[in-house]
């Protein structure tokens, strides 16, 4: 799962407290290396506004910025960062829009105070802002912050000149200041919430109601007419004319809301790589091997990464089977070099950088003091003091302290620190802790203790034992590139789609081209501004999507270069659709027989009911429309449908009507025809359920409901979007 999506399904108060978190990361951690982000630019254009409220360009950069920073490892494509923080900030302010009267008094001053936990709990990335830049001095080893320090840092810091402050403290400030919308954010949430929660209440008399009606049922007789047995269909009066699809239309008009979207037809132009492309890449690799071949445990890092392998490279150790080369018989010895060989669509060389015997499993106690959070990425001691702990609980073991109570009561490990800090069955090759960890537990004789450094802070280790024969393993790097076509098969078909572009560059033509070329025309509908994805086509389609929108209807486009999939495309714009509702030539182009047929419907009603009015008696009903009277029993009103018949709610509701009980219905209009019924009186049968039980079913739901005011506000919200217009 991606971390996009983790996101997403943690809901919208994680999103405000990771976006904290991502902004230290990158304020911190790597802006230096970046540059400043202080000051600047003063020309800050909108990317678009809710309700009138600004999205500002530098806001949204920064942001995507910190986001993509702390998730790198997480999220291939900027893109999908850029989108899902769009969603994230329209979404907040078209809450805080409409949240707006319980943000009395939300000045700086108090969002401050709310922010480091006066009135309540302090915000955790505010937390962990503090506790980066203050360590213990403000935060406690159990994460609490010291509300009165951090409030009196804060104005000490406000009463000095910026320009005063040391580069550390003014990184602090600017994150701070950044978080204090966030802080803003959560806060009218959780007020949301608060309000909807104690509105989700429901009175006894409507779960007695619901319990008695869930119970219900009664036998009735019935006549139907089948719509679909009106045979004639050339009476105007039957007829679905664009006047009554357009009433219908504005008789539920957010059933038709469309938004904004182009629709292209297009053709593909591949350029896959040639022979000659594969020959070239060989030799390339060849030249290569002498350099591979003089690495060593240090430098071929460097080396894969420099050489930009398609497979990265792995520290891990690896049975003889677990190793990927063509030839399966090779004989393994530290720094033999394999290659290149054809493996698929690549090119592939390996060597084998390290020959290691291990047992196949160890068992150890330790215990871990972290320097850094291996989730997050943020720092939790500093170097000296991490080592001074695990150097002071070393010196308490060593002197005969009890290893399992230390491991319980100081190990940050919190898979293992309840069992004394023991871990079994430690596969070699498992790699769940650093090289140096393995090395040790797998080689160092049983009883053993020492301490090592890792890459999130540092280990106490006790070996207990090994299992298994020592065997080989082996340390593998490869360094894969794929074939790729060069740039002379790249521009040779470039050539080829321009030409097309330029002969066939009308809408009249432009088919006639793709038939006399034996191409083949695709197309792809509604496509939406900002969409990182077009129907049929993968790769960075950003620039087609804009040209789509910028293009007038039947423009025929230059040819665009998919890389991602070797291919160029050449693209006609078949409509522009603005935003707003559907017109009944809309409805029949897009065939929506739902609407067609819920019309035609409506209209053989009518017809049937002029007809054959309304009978005196069931006998009656069936003697006028020539069908016969259907008993059915035991129809329930939970369940909304009679047996053998198409969902009918609007039936089985009258069935349930106590003034009309022995007695034949007025017409009914179902789903699938006209209805007539004589319902008996009903009457409830005996149930476990108690109304505690469809108190607590109905307050869930409620819930539910409530928990939907989100999405109702953001599609109450005027949302504009410039992100194209401003190259996002």
């Amino acid at each position: 799962m991606s971390i996009i999506q983790t996101i997403r399904d943690k809901g919208t108060w994680v999103i405000f407290i990771l976006l904290g978190l991502s902004l230290i990361s990158f304020i911190f951690m790597d802006a230096g290396k970046r540059g400043s982000i202080f000051g600047g630019d003063d020309d800050n254009p909108s990317l678009g506004s809710v309700n009138g409220s600004a999205i500002k360009r530098k806001d949204f950069a920064i942001m995507s910025e910190a986001m993509s920073t702390a998730y790198a490892t997480q999220v291939a494509n900027r893109d999908q960062i850029n989108n899902y923080l769009w969603e994230t900030m329209t979404t907040s302010k078209a809450m805080e829009s409409e949240l707006k009267h319980f943000d009395i008094g939300l000045n700086d001053k108090t969002l401050e105070a709310i922010a480091i936990g006066k009135y309540g709990q302090p915000n955790q990335s505010v937390v962990q802002l503090f506790k980066t830049v203050f360590a213990s001095n403000m935060v406690s080893e159990q994460g609490q912050l010291n509300t009165p320090e951090a409030e009196k840092a804060l104005k000490q810091i406000r009463s000095q000149n910026k320009a005063n402050l040391n580069t550390e403290i003014q990184k602090f400030i600017y994150s701070f200041d950044a978080m204090l919308p966030l802080v803003k954010m959560q806060y009218l949430q959780n007020k949301y919430n608060l309000v909807m929660s104690t509105t989700n209440y429901v009175p006894k008399w409507l779960v007695v109601k619901k319990l008695n009606e869930n119970t219900s049922f009664t036998n009735i007789n019935y006549v139907t007419y089948p719509y679909a047995d009106v045979t004639d269909t050339t009476s105007p009066e039957l007829k679905v004319t664009d006047n009554d699809i357009n009433e219908y239309i504005s008789k539920y008009p957010t059933r038709f809301k469309v938004d904004e979207s182009t629709s292209l037809d297009y053709t593909t132009f591949y350029y896959n790589p040639t022979a000659a492309d594969s020959i070239t890449l060989y030799n390339n690799l060849l030249s290569k091997k002498e350099k591979l071949a003089t690495t060593n445990d240090t430098t071929i890092v460097d080396f894969i990464n420099n050489n930009v392998s398609e497979k990265p490279y792995s520290n891990v150790y690896v049975r003889r089977k677990e190793v990927s080369l063509k030839d399966s018989g090779a004989s393994l010895i530290k720094g033999a070099v394999f290659g290149p060989y054809l493996d698929g669509s690549t090119y592939t060389m390996a060597i084998v950088v390290d020959v290691k015997n291990y047992a196949d499993t160890a068992s150890a106690k330790h215990i871990l003091i972290l320097m850094v959070n291996p989730q997050t990425g943020q720092p939790t001691l500093t170097d000296s003091i991490a080592k001074m702990r695990i150097d002071s609980i070393a010196l308490a073991i060593n002197k005969g302290a009890n290893m399992d109570s230390l491991a319980k009561q100081y190990s940050d490990d919190v898979s293992s620190k309840d069992s004394g800090g023991t871990i079994k069955n430690i596969v070699f090759n498992q790699r769940m802790f650093d090289d140096k960890f393995y090395d040790h537990v797998f080689n160092a004789a049983s009883g053993t203790t020492t301490i090592i450094k890792a890459n999130y802070g540092y280990h106490f280790i006790k070996n207990i034992s090994t299992k298994g024969a020592a065997k080989a393993a082996y340390r593998m790097a490869y360094l894969v590139k794929n074939i790729e076509p060069s740039s002379t098969t790249k521009d040779s078909v470039n050539n080829i789609a321009l030409k097309f572009a330029s002969t066939y560059n009308t809408s009249a033509i432009f088919d006639e081209g793709i038939t006399k070329n034996t191409l083949v025309k695709n197309n792809s509908y509604e496509i939406k501004r900002n969409n990182l994805n077009v129907a049929g086509l993968s790769g960075n389609v950003s620039e087609l999507v804009k040209w789509s929108y910028e293009a007038k209807i039947g423009a025929i486009s230059q040819p665009f270069d998919l890389s991602e999939t070797f291919r160029y495309i050449v693209a006609k714009n078949v409509a522009n659709q603005k935003a707003g509702l559907q017109t009944a030539t809309d409805v029949r182009k897009s065939n929506n027989m739902l609407v067609i047929s819920q019309i035609m419907g409506d209209k053989r009603y009518a017809y049937l009911v002029k007809k054959f009015g309304t009978p005196a008696t069931i006998e009656d009903a069936a003697s006028k429309t020539g069908k016969l009277v259907i008993s059915r029993d035991s129809i329930s009103f939970q369940a909304g449908n009679i047996p053998g018949v198409s969902p009918e709610p609007r039936v089985v509701g009258a069935a349930f009507n106590t003034t009309s009980t022995n007695k034949v219905s007025g017409p009914i209009q179902g789903n699938t025809g006209l209805f007539y019924i004589k319902a008996s009186a009903p009457y409830n049968v005996a149930t476990t359920s108690t109304t505690a039980s469809y108190q607590k079913d109905l307050e869930k739901q409620q819930a539910e409901i409530l928990q939907k005011g989100m999405d109702v506000f953001k599609k109450k919200a005027t949302i504009k979007d410039r992100r194209i217009e401003q190259g996002y």
